[in-house]
């Protein structure tokens, strides 16, 4: 899952960075060079243009800022603002004023310590709906092929891909879960909240 950080100062989201990339979040920056102490973003800079509307991978946008941050945004912070602008969840870290935007209408406003699982527990409903599309999906085409198999779905991100792995536990054969397999990709693959590449796994209950 890819992630938009942004900072305050320079060096304030690198912990949130450590734990996020630990935790297997691919990451997004507003300016290429994040770890210089040059202020401003890119399309501001003339350097390039918003990752917010180039990159429709990202699901998130995540402000961490220093315990001696201003009350007021950083330009730095920017893209906290535009998360906002694109409908985005915002996830703060550190002091903010509930009463100043963006932080008026964070997401969450919490610690690094809180910050992987609140990322988890903001970008689950659309993993479930995915595994729920899938599901259904798969039921209903192994379902005119003549099969009632339980069926259990997993869903995973990865450089940029959604892989979803649909068990079937039961009776089934290797055209009718091929079936299943491209028409689940194509209902992924048409979702209007997602550009990633959709990759199914069909997992046959074991002989």
């Amino acid at each position: 899952m890819r992630v938009l950080l942004t900072e305050s100062a320079p060096g304030a989201a690198d912990e949130a960075e450590q734990r996020l990339r630990q935790a297997g979040y691919d990451l997004a920056f507003c300016r290429p060079d994040h770890r210089t102490e040059q202020d401003g973003c890119v399309v501001l800079r003339g350097l390039g243009r918003c990752p917010l509307r180039t990159d429709a991978e990202i699901r998130l946008v995540i402000d961490t800022r220093s315990p001696d941050a201003p009350s007021l945004p950083t330009e730095r912070e920017f893209g906290a603002c535009c998360a906002l602008r694109n409908h985005l969840p915002l996830v703060v870290t550190g002091p903010a004023d509930t009463d100043r935007f963006p932080w008026t209408d964070a997401t969450v406003i919490g610690t690094a310590d809180e910050l992987v699982g609140t990322c988890e527990r903001l970008i689950r409903p659309f993993d479930a709906a995915l595994g729920h599309d899938a599901e259904r999906t798969a039921r209903e085409t192994l379902l005119a092929n003549g099969y009632r198999p339980d069926i259990t779905v997993t869903v995973a991100h990865a450089a940029g891909a959604i892989a979803v792995f649909v068990q079937v536990l039961g009776l089934s054969d290797s055209i009718a879960r091929a079936e299943a397999a491209g028409r689940i990709r194509a209902a992924l693959s048409g979702r209007r909240d997602t550009d990633e590449t959709v990759t199914v796994v069909m997992v046959p209950e074991e002989d």
